[in-house]
């Protein structure tokens, strides 16, 4: 059979794996199927700086994309108020994938620097930061 022939095409992409992955995933980024929602005691306007802080750095591991992997991970954090600085963090929610649940903390952890509330007479801040991993399905 020639490798062009849409049988053999076809065969490939079952023998890959791709033909069950989702169209728009394949062709799309799949950082845009991650959402950030923050929870903390400060207000709505400074949850969204701080989701939009972590936002820049979201990021879907491929291996939880090519087995489907999909589900929310939560994570509560520690901040310094003086610098944005992370020093604390802890997984409160499993999304019950192992890759899934290791970036959420390290997107919180090494990567993003979370906006400081002057307002605060406290040192630290807190807050709970839920990443939602879903695949897009293909009707």
């Amino acid at each position: 059979m020639k490798p062009n022939h849409p049988i053999a095409a076809a065969l490939l992409l079952v023998v890959t794996g791709w033909a069950s992955l989702p169209r728009t995933a394949i062709a799309g980024n799949l950082t845009d199927n991650i959402q950030v929602t923050v929870t903390s005691p400060y207000g709505p306007s400074f949850n969204r700086k701080i989701g939009n802080a972590i936002y820049k750095f979201r990021y879907y591991p491929e291996e939880s994309f090519r087995f489907g992997e999909q589900g929310i991970a939560s994570v509560h954090v520690v901040v310094r108020n003086s610098d944005g600085v992370v020093t604390r963090y802890r997984l409160t929610r499993t999304s019950g994938f192992y890759h899934l649940d290791s970036i959420s903390c390290i997107t919180v952890a090494k990567n993003a620097h979370l906006p400081t509330n002057p307002r605060l007479k406290t040192d630290y801040y807190e807050a709970d930061v839920d990443f939602h991993y879903i695949l897009a399905s293909t009707p």
